[in-house]
């Protein structure tokens, strides 16, 4: 079920062994905004977030504790996100300016610029786990 793909994202990003720089796919950074997705964040939500990454195209529509997201055009999304899987990463999960990757064309926002700039913000990492001691 998606649940338990949910609850295992979450334990593998808790893991000490978790690269965060390993190369990261359009559709493993989509699903891990539906799992990273923090529902306190979201209250009051009600937005579509599109995102254009080479050939890959996607909608999100973000609702209070929970982003469905499905491939599809996003021009009629409130914005969109044009980059790659892993520059995306670094703004959502790394928190990186937007303006940086915008700065060195590596990503491009357009819409509601208020609306990019909170739903950055909406996706929480789970603290590491403590690796256990040798002895």
């Amino acid at each position: 079920s998606e649940t338990a793909i949910k609850e295992l994202g979450r334990c593998a990003a808790r893991s000490p062994d978790h690269d965060t720089t390993l190369p990261l796919s359009a559709a493993s950074i989509m699903l891990s905004f539906r799992t990273m997705l923090s529902a306190e964040l979201s209250k009051g939500w009600d937005a579509t977030i599109g995102f254009v990454m080479g050939p890959e195209h996607f909608v999100g529509r973000v609702t209070p504790g929970e982003i469905a997201i499905r491939r599809a055009d996003p021009a009629e999304a409130d914005v969109v996100f044009t980059t790659d899987p892993m520059t995306l990463g670094s703004v959502v999960y790394g928190g990186r300016p937007l303006a940086d990757p915008e700065s060195d064309g590596s990503m491009k926002v357009a819409g509601d610029r208020a609306l990019a700039e909170r739903f950055v913000r909406l996706f929480v990492l789970p603290p590491k786990t403590e690796r256990p001691a040798s002895s």
